[in-house]
């Protein structure tokens, strides 16, 4: 695909975003579980 350096940097970010967000979002749901 014609993708530039910048567009692959920035889908790498998004990627490294989405997993932090996953990875947080995971940490969250077994804290409530946990509570239960």
């Amino acid at each position: 695909a014609g993708l530039s350096p910048q567009q692959i940097r920035q889908a790498q970010i998004n990627g490294l975003d989405l997993a932090f967000i996953s990875d947080a979002e995971k940490q969250q749901l077994r804290e409530q579980a946990a509570k239960r």
